[in-house]
């Protein structure tokens, strides 16, 4: 689907990507840290410097095949071939660790082509939603676009991965649960011809 003119796809993963995901994340309980400067009712990760691959550091294959089959049929929706992009790389991987009045403060992945979350444990009656924030600064400002809404929801439902332009303004509605949400995000990196 297209949100705010921006290609953002959600996909299911498969069982295989799902198993290893879990096996990783009981590696981390108990290791997850905040981000230093960040407020602390953000959520916490595995790698708070965000300099680490996960799922490269853990040989994650199944999942690194899920993410790559993703990226693929995702360029191919908009309209990217063999003679456009030669290649990509997960450049970064973590997993993010949200317990009851936590969420994720709005930002974007600055130079990176993708981003990306999959869901590893979630609830979406209590969960709170992934949102993406509309670019357009009329759409926000304007009394034409007044009642067109600037933020769009998509729910956190377990073993689906959501793949999105890394600079679009993004974050999560506030976990009211009483289990944590568990995903694991990225970035990806395009090799352009």
């Amino acid at each position: 689907m297209f949100i705010f003119g921006e290609k953002i796809n959600t996909t299911e993963g498969t069982d295989a990507a799902f198993e290893e995901a879990q096996l990783l994340y009981n590696q981390y309980i108990g290791k997850f840290e905040k981000h230093e400067g960040w407020e602390l009712w953000n959520h916490s990760l595995s790698d708070s410097s965000f300099q680490s691959n996960i799922i490269k550091d853990h040989n994650c294959q199944n999942i690194i095949n899920m993410i790559s089959e993703a990226v693929k049929q995702y360029l191919i929706q908009i309209n990217h071939t063999q003679d456009t992009i030669a290649g990509f790389d997960i450049t970064g991987a973590w997993l993010t660790h949200t317990i009851a009045n936590e969420s994720a403060r709005q930002h974007n992945h600055g130079s990176s082509d993708l981003s990306g979350v999959y869901y590893i444990q979630s609830n979406p009656d209590t969960d709170g939603n992934l949102y993406f924030v509309s670019s357009d600064s009329i759409r926000t400002a304007h009394k034409l676009y007044q009642f067109i809404g600037n933020q769009h929801d998509i729910l956190p439902i377990e073993n689906t991965l959501t793949l999105f332009p890394g600079w679009v303004t993004h974050g999560t509605r506030p976990h009211n649960g009483d289990n944590p949400r568990i995903s694991l995000s990225f970035n990806v990196s395009l090799q352009y011809k």
